[in-house]
């Protein structure tokens, strides 16, 4: 849960006044272990707010998006999985969602694979009906 500077400020005042760490965290409503961490934050960096967010993990296709682009205008109709492949014979770990994901972060618009396209796969409902044998 996210709380606010105001919080974590008002918190660690009463404690500078002299009260516990853990009789203010019932006050405030947080838990013993949240207000003794501020509180040892404070004493120990100074700083009464939440550390700074340090980002994301990088996308296995950064740098590749050029390529990806240029990929996927030569050929619409490729499927994620062909583009994970080749992707793979370019030495880039990655899996199908990333490539989805960074397709979209590179605005790359792509076709839907027709029902001719060997990708495409039956409805489920077929597949079941199929597999019950009707």
């Amino acid at each position: 849960m996210a709380y606010s500077k105001d919080l974590r400020a008002r918190l660690i005042r009463a404690v500078e006044k002299g009260r516990s760490a853990r009789s203010q965290a019932k006050v405030f409503e947080v838990s013993a272990s949240t207000a003794v961490k501020w509180v040892q934050a404070y004493r120990t960096e100074g700083r009464p707010g939440a550390k700074a967010h340090a980002g994301g993990r990088r996308s296995p296709l950064d740098g590749h998006g050029d390529w990806l682009k240029r990929r996927v205008a030569a050929r619409s109709d490729i499927t994620l999985a062909e583009l994970c492949a080749e992707l793979g014979g370019r030495g880039v770990a990655t899996s199908k969602s990333a490539v989805a994901k960074g397709r979209a972060s590179h605005t790359i618009a792509t076709t839907a694979p027709s029902a001719t396209h060997p990708s495409a796969r039956p409805s489920f409902t077929a597949s079941c009906s199929a597999a019950r044998g009707r």
